[in-house]
């Protein structure tokens, strides 16, 4: 096929094969209905409105899988189980989708090239025919008019990239600060008032608790729960006999023994928790709302495994009797209380700034002052915890003045900066250019999966 598209040999050029590897958190892309015999009129899912058959889906997942091998290598499969290739299958088809929508073409002539300028076939002289058609077959595992097509489609998803992402740029301050973000060291004297103080301090009666239950009952509101029922398969022939009874209105129970495969509950979970025994993100949940009790949900493939799920049993949204809660109404209501005490206290301090320095205000309110080790924005520090509030707090801290007051994990602080180290200008001027080149990259991905969440919404 190549050597019929090749009209004359091209000067190497640096491989634009889509090098771009969208890793999502999680995505559901169901298999609406399995019918016929013949793997072409099988219907993986629908996007846009437009049935996609099984086939297409197929050659999108070879195609992600040829990208991840030319990618990773030999680390592909220690790498695998966290790319999620199957959900990267469907992405794929999403977007050349919308790259075809926005009349994007590849000519015969850019196959060519790009091919012809992969590393991955390139000897001595060149270009190798032999190396090309060796490596097709035994690295990537796929004839050369499938993996020509593949790069056709690739490049029609680097202009679609090249178009979303060709305005973005990096200013020298954005590099500036990152580069401070990364390597600048500060370190602050600083009051608190924590939360955890307080909490002997209050005491409650149960009628207090059974009042404060009554007026917040919202709060303790438990979600919409699930109990589910489900079939791993990672056969293709039992995945289709499965999904042949069941259409056939043979209960999941027994078509599941029948095959020998193995019927599985999950108990009652809800939207914001894992869905238990699969280990499936919190999100995937909102697969089971659209569900009456007994239906089934679209075959799903996760992690070369396919799913037949059935919903068993759904809880509507409710609140517990107070009985039940009553000691995580009482926990709530403690924590709320001592933050408000722990607050109303280093209020006291910032009162006194006005007339007086940070240690003698921090010593009228029976409060220390106390001196953090240097940090970068990115640390922990024992009793402070995460670091960037106050590493961003104190960058816009002139020298000698003190911060508004800050709340993180419902303990309050009130900051001035003890020291800065300088920046090293040579070191920065050394590594400013790879800096930019990260940053620019990085912001052109996260415009791209702006565009691609959108894209993801729209076909559903």
């Amino acid at each position: 096929m190549l050597k019929i598209l090749r009209n004359k040999k091209t000067a190497k050029k640096i491989w634009i094969g889509l090098a771009i590897i969208i890793i999502p958190a999680f995505a559901f892309w169901g298999f609406g209905g399995v019918a016929g015999d013949r793997e072409e009129k099988l219907v993986a899912g629908r996007i846009f409105g437009k049935n996609i058959s099984y086939q297409e889906y197929k050659e999108s997942l070879s195609a992600v899988k040829v990208q991840a091998i030319m990618q990773f290598g030999d680390n592909l499969p220690k790498l695998e189980k966290y790319l999620d290739l199957e959900g990267q299958a469907w992405e794929r088809i999403i977007l050349l989708y919308e790259a075809k929508r926005r009349n994007f073409q590849a000519t015969d002539k850019e196959v060519i090239e790009t091919i012809e300028s992969a590393p991955y076939f390139q000897d001595k002289s060149g270009f190798s025919d032999k190396l090309y058609n060796q490596t097709l077959r035994y690295v990537l595992g796929v004839k050369p008019r499938t993996f020509e097509e593949q790069t056709r489609q690739n490049i029609l998803l680097s202009k679609l990239y090249k178009e979303a992402t060709g305005a973005t740029s990096v200013s020298n301050q954005e590099i500036k600060d990152e580069y401070e973000k990364t390597n600048q060291e500060i370190s602050i004297s600083y009051v608190e008032s924590k939360t955890s103080d307080f909490t002997k301090k209050i005491k409650l009666t149960e009628t207090q608790v059974s009042e404060y239950f009554a007026k917040n009952s919202v709060l303790f509101k438990e979600p919409e729960s699930f109990n589910v029922e489900y079939c791993a398969i990672s056969s293709e022939s039992q995945k289709n006999e499965l999904a042949a009874l069941l259409t056939k209105k043979v209960p999941m129970e027994k078509a599941v023994k029948q095959l020998n495969l193995v019927l599985k509950e999950t108990g009652f979970f809800n939207l914001n928790s894992p869905v238990p025994g699969l280990g499936w993100p919190p999100e995937s949940s909102g697969l089971f709302t659209k569900l009456k009790a007994g239906e089934y949900a679209p075959l799903i493939q996760a992690n070369k495994t396919s799913y037949i799920i059935k919903l068993k049993e759904k809880r509507e949204a409710s609140t517990p009797q107070f009985g039940k809660i009553k000691e995580i109404v009482k926990t709530r209501m403690i924590k709320e209380r001592a933050a408000k005490l722990a607050e109303e206290k280093i209020n006291e301090c910032v009162k006194k700034l006005s007339s007086m320095d940070l240690n003698k205000a921090a010593k009228k309110s029976r409060l220390k002052v106390k001196t953090s080790p240097f940090f970068k924005t990115a640390s922990r520090i024992e009793g402070l915890g995460a670091t960037e509030i106050f590493w961003n707090t104190a960058k816009s801290l002139k020298p000698g003045q003190n911060s508004q007051l800050i709340r993180q994990d419902d303990n309050f602080y009130i900051i001035k900066v003890k020291s800065i180290t300088p920046v090293d200008e040579k070191k920065f001027l050394q590594e400013k250019s790879a800096l930019e080149e990260k940053m620019l990259s990085a912001k052109k991905q996260e415009k791209f999966n702006q565009l691609l969440n959108q894209l993801k919404q729209k076909a559903q």
